[in-house]
């Protein structure tokens, strides 16, 4: 999400938002079990992420007590959720050559759309999401993603703390304490220190939730051996948009 837009700069709208998304059904109707449910910004199966830390549960009730506390509320028709005269309303940007993000996309639509929230999904190129994206905040939410599994902090820290000079990877996300724990890990070379660091670092963030953490795909890509690509095959975005450069031998 686009914490500087007025919209999600709430972190209660924003936790709503996660609880409103059914990841177990993502997880084992659009993946086809392939996958499991994300926490935080350190992935799972990492030494770095937090034990401690379990995914937001679906919840739409408590979806709703978390919007009506950050003043929103439902229309005299119960149709849609508005505050201070206007709805709620926001566009997702999705990669538009990926099929399972689109699916899950469309799927995050209508468990927002059971709430009252008016959510639209507009498909874009790799090119021009990350225009948008990437270092910026042109956007309100964007349905992206990051290989956690085998990353290290320092990778982490590019994405979700601002650069001397630049914004951070992820929209522009900056959280004073985030930064701050950032900085204190680089200053610090005991692996246990750091490690409780990036612990706190991964609630921190899972507790803010600058983005609904969805899920982690554990299915292995496969390319038929008839097909040549002049680079390591992956069925990600980025995999998915360079594809026009594979030829059938």
């Amino acid at each position: 999400y686009n914490t500087k837009d007025p919209l999600f700069s709430d972190v209660r709208v924003r936790r709503a938002l996660t609880h409103a998304i059914n990841r177990p059904y993502i997880v084992e109707k659009l993946l086809n079990g392939y996958g499991k449910a994300a926490v935080g910004p350190m992935g799972i199966d990492n030494a770095f992420s937090n034990p401690d830390l379990t995914p937001l549960p679906y919840d739409p009730q408590k979806s709703l007590e978390l919007l009506r506390l950050a003043g929103w509320s439902l229309d005299e028709n119960l149709r849609y959720l508005q505050k201070d005269g206007k709805i709620f309303e926001f566009t997702i940007f999705a990669f538009k050559e990926g099929y399972i993000p689109i699916q899950v996309a469309r799927y995050i639509v209508l468990n927002l759309n059971q709430l009252g929230i008016h959510a639209h999904v507009d498909m874009l190129s790799q090119k021009e999401l990350n225009r948008r994206y990437y270092r910026s905040n042109q956007f309100q939410a964007v349905l992206t993603e990051f290989g956690t599994s085998q990353r290290i902090p320092e990778a982490i820290e590019d994405l979700w703390a601002p650069s001397f000079n630049d914004f951070s990877v992820a929209g522009g996300f900056e959280d004073e304490e985030v930064t701050r724990l950032f900085r204190l890990m680089d200053s610090e070379n005991g692996p246990e220190k750091r490690k409780a660091l990036c612990h706190q670092i991964d609630a921190r963030i899972a507790f803010l939730q600058p983005g609904t953490f969805l899920y982690h795909e554990t299915a292995i890509d496969v390319m038929s051996a008839r097909i040549s690509i002049p680079f390591p095959f992956s069925l990600t975005a980025d995999g998915a948009s360079r594809l026009w450069r594979a030829t059938i031998q």
